[in-house]
């Protein structure tokens, strides 16, 4: 089960990562919010809960944040207000690294997510915000959220149970879709 990858660079208002976002469709655990749950436990992944995706852009500066859907369907924004959006539904699971921002564009009624945290670590999540203090807490959040996702990356393993370590890289043989902030998306090899 190899992942799509999407890679964001950092906007201004949220940081984003160098490590890829990993999207996963038909996850058969994702179909069930309990096996969901417990295929992140089993891949070191704790702390889960489960709800849905803020309606307002943030990242998530302390650790890495994985998102199974399990019921519904929801359009959410990837990486900030420049990124790109994504129609996600159940059985899909996405990993994002640490400064990776998302938002929920809108969803269905019987929308439920299962997220949780490598190590069970907190999520800290930070606003985008275009001010004075959210400049000073962009750069806050940018400088943590690289140091946690470095840090975190040869550690965390893959969510899903994908074999090879930690969350280093998209698999070789997979392209990665590069979606500068200020660029149309465009896949590099």
């Amino acid at each position: 089960m190899d992942p799509a990858t999407w890679i964001f660079d950092d906007d201004g208002t949220i940081p984003n990562s160098r490590l890829p976002v990993l999207i996963y469709d038909d996850v058969a655990e994702a179909h069930d919010a309990d096996a969901c749950e417990q295929l992140f436990a089993r891949n070191g992944w704790f702390g889960a809960w489960r709800n849905g995706i803020y309606s307002f852009h943030h990242f998530h500066s302390t650790a890495h944040e994985v998102l199974g859907i399990v019921a519904g369907s929801a359009t959410v924004m990837l990486g900030g207000p420049l990124g790109r959006e994504l129609r996600v539904g159940r059985g899909q699971v996405l990993v994002l690294p640490a400064g990776t921002g998302h938002r929920n564009l809108g969803s269905d009624e019987q929308l439920l997510i299962v997220g949780a945290y490598p190590d069970g670590l907190g999520s800290a999540a930070r606003r985008a915000r275009r001010t004075r203090r959210g400049a000073r807490q962009h750069r806050s959040g940018a400088a943590t959220a690289h140091r946690s996702g470095e840090r975190h990356q040869r550690t965390a393993h893959h969510p899903v149970g994908r074999s090879g370590g930690g969350l280093t890289s998209a698999p070789p043989s997979l392209g990665t879709v590069r979606a500068p902030a200020n660029d149309p998306a465009e896949t590099t090899p």
